[in-house]
């Protein structure tokens, strides 16, 4: 860990928009059995538009495009092109963590291909008389509206993630503290948003009793809890301090020491420092190098710290 390698926005993105990532077209390697020969019957047998079991939001339309399957994913504008294997069975060209994604389709009592099995994202069903949704439009709103949105969110599912949310040229930024990436969006209902450049993917806050916003769920289906306002005391911060060695690669060493309520980082193997400024309680965070820590527990279940969102580092004796 010599370095903070920027991870890439899965997203959008793995982490909002899909349970797996579907790899953009950024490959020329091929499968290793050759393309199977397809005539134009069979071509059109496996063409149309097929939905997630996960989230009725997430379509897939598939189209012969020059001798290959096109897999336009109809949620955030992504595709996938496919060779064929035999009639029913497809192969990206592309790769995921080395390996090809490989689909399967399946005949319905009538001879229709009615389902597809896309690798690890269970069994996709056919849409019929598939329509595209009508295009949103923002409603009328003002900066000072949407004050209320701003703050710092934490993952349901994977809580060792924050999102900041604020607002800029009256639209909600959101801020993905894992890769400094940002996203814009404008609302379309008085507590829902769309993302301008892809408006299927939605966020749609939470309220309580009193009308407070409590938290979002993004894309139908990720939930985030807004986090509530740091409360550390000086003591506790300064118990903080203190040499932290990596898991993973034990000459990786770190120094936390504390200055003006804030945390300082020391990395040992460059002797740089960096600055963080409390953002809830346990969690630290510098925007300008997108430079995070997290008070949690390693994979053990011992007391740790999370760094850059990446690795656990446990404090020396």
């Amino acid at each position: 860990m010599k370095k903070h390698p920027g991870i890439a926005l899965l997203l959008a993105a793995t982490l909002f928009l899909a349970p797996r990532a579907w790899a953009q077209d950024t490959s020329a390697s091929s499968p290793a059995k050759p393309p199977a020969q397809l005539n134009e019957s069979q071509w059109k047998a496996v063409e149309g538009v097929f939905q997630s079991p996960q989230n009725g939001e997430m379509k897939v339309r598939f189209t012969l495009a020059e001798h290959r399957l096109l897999a336009e994913l109809l949620w955030n504008g992504g595709a996938l092109k496919l060779l064929p294997e035999s009639e029913t069975d497809f192969t990206s060209i592309e790769k995921e963590d080395g390996q090809p994604i490989r689909i399967h389709f399946h005949n319905d009592s009538a001879g229709r291909y009615s389902r597809v099995d896309v690798a690890g994202n269970g069994s996709w069903t056919r849409v019929n008389n598939y329509k595209a949704p009508p295009d949103k439009k923002p409603m009328a709103h003002t900066p000072d509206q949407l004050k209320r949105f701003e703050g710092l969110y934490r993952g349901q599912q994977n809580q060792n993630m924050f999102i900041q949310l604020s607002v800029k040229d009256n639209s909600l930024i959101l801020k993905q503290h894992w890769d400094n990436n940002e996203l814009l969006f404008q609302p379309d209902t008085d507590s829902s948003f769309f993302m301008l450049a892809r408006p299927m993917f939605t966020l749609d806050f939470k309220k309580d009793a009193g009308g407070n916003i409590t938290g979002f769920i993004a894309f139908r289906r990720d939930v985030w809890n807004k986090a509530a306002k740091p409360a550390l005391t000086t003591t506790q911060l300064t118990a903080l301090s203190g040499k932290y060695q990596s898991k993973d690669d034990p000459d990786n060493q770190i120094e936390l020491s504390t200055r003006d309520n804030h945390l300082v980082v020391k990395q040992l193997w460059d002797k740089k420092q960096i600055t963080l400024d409390v953002l809830a309680d346990g969690y630290f965070y510098n925007t300008a190098e997108s430079y995070s820590l997290l008070q949690t527990k390693d994979n053990e279940g011992n007391p740790a710290i999370l760094l850059l969102g990446m690795d656990f580092f446990n404090k020396m004796k």
